[in-house]
C-alpha cells in the first residue's frame, strides 16, 4: 500500500513545478518515508563534466550535496545509470562497483537499491535508497522505485529545460525559406468562392470561420502601445487565470485523448512557475514598464535563448513561450487567449502542431483549414483519429476570410466554400444524415461476408485510444494496426516504460477479448521526434534511420517499449509487429530482443508469455525472399502505402509526381499476389493495412488474390463492410487473374474500367 501511495503522491507532486532544489528535497523526503528507507539520494548527470552529481539527500551528511561526484559506471549509482538497469544489493560493499565515499556517513547503510533516471536515450541521473543490512530491499521495492524514477525523469527534464536554454549556443541556424503562397497580397476571399486543396482527413463540416494565428497575435501585442498602467496585481491575477485556463484545457484533452495528452502543456506551466521568469517580470513592473511590456521584454530574452539552441527540443519551445505570452498578456489586458474557437467553428490557420490539433479537438471545433505547408502524415492521421476534417489550401486569401463567415468543408473532394448558399448547406445536411444512418445500421453485423458467403475480417487501424471507441461502435473485428508512435510524436520527450504500459493497458482493456496488433515505434521519414536528434542530417530521411532500424540502433528505447507491450498483454490476444523490415536478419534480431524481454520479465516475477510476432511487408527487398519471412513470422501485414512508393519510386506527397503514384501498377499487383501466395503456402496469417484496404477499386482485387483480412481507419469501416457485401468471390478471382496478366498500366485500366475512372473523377475538383 505504501508503494502505491508513493507513486500516486509523487505523481501529483511532479505535476507541479517548484524551485528545483525545493522539489528535489521534497522528493527524497517523500521517497524515504514511503520506502521506509534511512537514506534517499538523487544524483543528476552533468553532461558537461560527464559526472553524476549528488543534488539532494536525506540521511547522508548534508554538506555532501553538490560535493559528491561519480563518473559514469563509478560506484553502484554510476553502474545503475551506465547499465540503465536497477541494482538491488543486500550488502553494498560486496558489489563489484562499490565505492566508499568518506565523510558522508553511509557506512552502516549496507542494504542498497539504485535505479537509473532516463528519458529515452538521455541519461538524466539516478535515484538511490539505503537501509541497514537487517532490512534489505526486495523486487517489489525495485518496481516501485522504477515507477517513481519514471515520473522524476519527466519533472527533471522539464525543469532542466530552462537551465539548459540559459547557456545555449548563440549560433542559431537560419530557418529555411517558405514556399510562396498563391493569392496576391491585398486580395480577399469572395462570398461563394470555392478553394480547392489537399485532403488530409476526410469528412464534412460547416460552421463559422475562426482564424488562428498565434504568431500574428504575438506580433500585434509586441507592437502595441499600452496606455493603461497595468501593475503587479494585474500580472499576478493574470498568472493565476492563465494557470487555470491551461489546467482546464489539459483536463479536457486528457479526458478525450488520455494516451497522448500526458503533460502536453507542462512546458507552458513550467514557464509560468519559473521564479526567474516571474521575478524578472516583477522587476520590470517595479521599474515602471507596465505588466504587458515587462512580460514581452522578458519573453524576448527567453525566445533568443531558445532560438539559439542547437537542440531541436529546446528550439521547439519558442512556440510554447509565444503561446504562454499571448495567453498571459491577453489575460492582463482582458482579451481572449490565442485559441478561443467556439464549438462547431471551422478554424483557419497558417500552421499547426499536433498539440494544437489536440487542443482544437478538445474545444469541439468542426473542421480545420491549413493555409501553409503541407500535412505531415502524423498530423493527417491524428486528424482522422479525432474525426476532424482537415484540408490544406495553399492560398493566402483564406486568411482574409472574416471571423464568423460560414465555411463549408468537403473533405472528400478537398473543397472549401466561403459563405455557401442555402442549396449547398442543404446538400451538406442531407449527406450527413445519410452517413449517420449508415453508421447506425452497421454495428451488430457479426461477420462481414461477400455475396457468396466468404467471411472477411475487418480490423481497425488505431492511433489513439479515442479510435478504439469508434472502432468498437462501428463493429471492428479487432485492431490490425496500433501505431505506437503517436504517444511519442505529440510529446516533448520519450514516454517511459511505465507511461507506455498505462497506454497499452487501456487500449487492450477497451478491446478486451479481440485480437490486437501492436506495431513497434515507426519513427523517421516525416514522423520526426523534435526531442530526438543525432549529429547527422539525413539527405533522404525516408530511406534513413527509421522504424526497425531506429529501434535496433537504440535498444534501450526498443526494450522499454516491448516490455511495456508484454506487461500489458498478459492474458490477452496481443501480437507485436515490426515496421519497415528490409532483411530477415532484422526480423530475427527484433524477435530475439522480444523473447529476451519475455525471459527478463519472467525472471523479475512479472507474468508474461511470448506473443505472436510478425512484420510489415513494405520494403521491396523482402519480396524475392518472402518465403523465408512467411516461414519465420507468425503473421504478415502489407503496408501498401510505403510498398507502392518504394516499389515504383514515387513520392505521393510530391505534387510534381503524385499522379504517377498508381497502386494498379503491374509490378505492385504482382508483388501483392506473390505475398498472398507465399502466406497461403506457409499457413501464415496475412492482412493489408494500407489505403488500398479501404479503396473501392482495389478491395475486389485483394479479395481475389486471397486476402481475407483488411485493416482500415475506423472512419472507413461502414464503407468497407458495405463494399464487401456486394462482391462475388468468383468474379473477384477472375478479375484479379486478368489484372495479373497485364503488363502495362493501360491494360490494367481497361480491366478495372468504371471503378478506376469513378475514383479519378471523385478526386478531381469540379
Amino acid at each position: 500500500m505504501d508503494h502505491l501511495r508513493l507513486i500516486c503522491d509523487f505523481g501529483e507532486m511532479s505535476g507541479l513545478f517548484m524551485g528545483s532544489r525545493a522539489f528535489l528535497d521534497k522528493a527524497v523526503q517523500m521517497v524515504a518515508r514511503r520506502m521506509r528507507a534511512a537514506v534517499c539520494s538523487i544524483y543528476i548527470y552533468d553532461e558537461e563534466s560527464e559526472q553524476l552529481v549528488l543534488r539532494a539527500t536525506i540521511g547522508l551528511e548534508p554538506s555532501s550535496v553538490g560535493r559528491v561526484r561519480l563518473a559514469m559506471g563509478e560506484g553502484i549509482v554510476g553502474a545503475a545509470l551506465e547499465g540503465r538497469r536497477p541494482i538491488l544489493q543486500r550488502v553494498a560493499s560486496e558489489h563489484p562497483s562499490f565505492k566508499s565515499v568518506p565523510g558522508i556517513e553511509e557506512e552502516r547503510y549496507e542494504a542498497f537499491l539504485a535505479v537509473p533516471i532516463t528519458r529515452g536515450i538521455a541519461s538524466i541521473g539516478a535515484l538511490a535508497v539505503q537501509r541497514e543490512v537487517a532490512t534489505p530491499f526486495d523486487e517489489d521495492d525495485a518496481l516501485a522505485l522504477r515507477a517513481v524514477a519514471s515520473q522524476l525523469a519527466n519533472a527533471l527534464e522539464n525543469a532542466r529545460l530552462l537551465m539548459d536554454a540559459k547557456g545555449a549556443d548563440k549560433s542559431a541556424r537560419r530557418e529555411g525559406q517558405r514556399r510562396p503562397l498563391r493569392g496576391a497580397r491585398g486580395q480577399r476571399a469572395r462570398a461563394g468562392e470555392r478553394f480547392f486543396g489537399q485532403t488530409a482527413a476526410e469528412g464534412q463540416a460547416a460552421g463559422p470561420a475562426a482564424l488562428f494565428d498565434r504568431e500574428g497575435v504575438y506580433e500585434s501585442f509586441a507592437r502595441r502601445t499600452y496606455d493603461r498602467a497595468y501593475g503587479r496585481a494585474d500580472f499576478e491575477s493574470a498568472v493565476l487565470a492563465t494557470e487555470r485556463q491551461l489546467e482546464a484545457l489539459q483536463a479536457k484533452v486528457e479526458d478525450k485523448l488520455s494516451d497522448v495528452a500526458s503533460l502536453i502543456f507542462t512546458a507552458h506551466l513550467l514557464i509560468l512557475k519559473d521564479p526567474e521568469f516571474t521575478g524578472r517580470v516583477l522587476a520590470g513592473i517595479e521599474r515602471g514598464d507596465g505588466a504587458p511590456r515587462a512580460v514581452l521584454q522578458v519573453a524576448s530574452t527567453y525566445l533568443q535563448r531558445f532560438a539559439a539552441s542547437e537542440s531541436p527540443y529546446v528550439k521547439d519551445k519558442v512556440q510554447d513561450v509565444k503561446d504562454v505570452v499571448v495567453r498571459l498578456v491577453g489575460n492582463i489586458i482582458g482579451q481572449s487567449p490565442a485559441i478561443d474557437s467556439q464549438p462547431g467553428s471551422v478554424v483557419v490557420a497558417r500552421e499547426l502542431y499536433p498539440s494544437d490539433l489536440l487542443e482544437l479537438s478538445a474545444l469541439g471545433v468542426a473542421g480545420v483549414v491549413l493555409v501553409t505547408g503541407g500535412a505531415s502524415s502524423h498530423l493527417s492521421i491524428l486528424a482522422r483519429s479525432l474525426v476532424l476534417p482537415l484540408i490544406i489550401v495553399r492560398d493566402e486569401r483564406m486568411l482574409t476570410v472574416a471571423e464568423g463567415t460560414t465555411l463549408l468543408l468537403d473533405g472528400g473532394g478537398g473543397v472549401v466554400q466561403v459563405n455557401p448558399g442555402e442549396t449547398a448547406l442543404r446538400s451538406f445536411r442531407d449527406q450527413r444524415a445519410v452517413l449517420e444512418d449508415l453508421e447506425r445500421r452497421v454495428p451488430g453485423q457479426p461477420v462481414t461476408r461477400t455475396l457468396d458467403g466468404t467471411g472477411i475480417r475487418i480490423l481497425a487501424n488505431v492511433n489513439l485510444l479515442s479510435d478504439v471507441d469508434l472502432a468498437t461502435h462501428r463493429g471492428a473485428d479487432g485492431i490490425g494496426l496500433y501505431r505506437s508512435e503517436f504517444p511519442f510524436i505529440v510529446r516533448s520527450d520519450f514516454p517511459t516504460e511505465e507511461e507506455q504500459l498505462a497506454v497499452y493497458t487501456q487500449l487492450l482493456a477497451r478491446f478486451s477479448g479481440r485480437e490486437v496488433t501492436l506495431r513497434t515505434l515507426d519513427m523517421g521519414g516525416d514522423k520526426v521526434l523534435s526531442y530526438f536528434t543525432d549529429d547527422t542530417r539525413e539527405a533522404n530521411p525516408f530511406l534513413g534511420m527509421r522504424s526497425i532500424r531506429f529501434s535496433l540502433r537504440n535498444p534501450d528505447i526498443f526494450r522499454q517499449q516491448v516490455r511495456a507491450m508484454l506487461r500489458a498483454g498478459v492474458g490477452r490476444a496481443i501480437r507485436i509487429m515490426f515496421p519497415m523490415v528490409s532483411a530477415l536478419d532484422e526480423f530475427l534480431h527484433g524477435r530475439r530482443i522480444t523473447l529476451d524481454c519475455v525471459e527478463e520479465l519472467q525472471r523479475e516475477g512479472v507474468a508474461c508469455e511470448a506473443p505472436a510476432i510478425g512484420m510489415m511487408v513494405e520494403v521491396p527487398s523482402v519480396l524475392p525472399i518472402i518465403d523465408a519471412f512467411a516461414a519465420e513470422a507468425d503473421f504478415l501485414s502489407i503496408g501498401s502505402n510505403d510498398l507502392i512508393q518504394y516499389l515504383i519510386a514515387v513520392d505521393r506527397t510530391n505534387d510534381k509526381v503524385a499522379d504517377l503514384y498508381r497502386p494498379y501498377h503491374p509490378a505492385v499487383l504482382r508483388s501483392l499476389s506473390l505475398v498472398a501466395a507465399s502466406a497461403a503456402e506457409h499457413g501464415t496469417d496475412l492482412s493489408v493495412c494500407g489505403d488500398m484496404a479501404h479503396q473501392a477499386e482495389y478491395v475486389p482485387f485483394l479479395i481475389g488474390i486471397g486476402v481475407r483480412t483488411l485493416s482500415v481507419e475506423p472512419l472507413y469501416l461502414p464503407r468497407v463492410r458495405a463494399l464487401i457485401a456486394g462482391i462475388d468471390l468468383q468474379e473477384a478471382e477472375a478479375e484479379a487473374e486478368e489484372m495479373l496478366g497485364c503488363t502495362t498500366l493501360t491494360d490494367v485500366e481497361e480491366v478495372m474500367g468504371e471503378r478506376l475512372w469513378a475514383r479519378r473523377e471523385e478526386a478531381e475538383p469540379a
